[in-house]
């Protein structure tokens, strides 16, 4: 993953604690329901990398 720095720059953004806190507190969603989308987020992330890369044409 180290060699791949866009996804390694969403990645590190997705699990920041102020991402945490945004769902949390900003968005107001319970720890069960912040779990569930940062778990999405990081499938996404993980699952679409070929799609992004073929928009941004990096």
């Amino acid at each position: 993953m180290a060699s791949d720095t866009l996804l390694f720059e969403a990645l590190d953004a997705t699990l920041s604690i102020e991402f945490w806190i945004s769902l949390r507190v900003d968005q107001d969603l319970s720890i069960a329901k912040a779990a569930v989308v940062l778990q999405y987020t990081v499938d996404r992330l993980v699952g679409g990398m070929g799609e992004a890369r073929r928009a941004l044409r990096v």
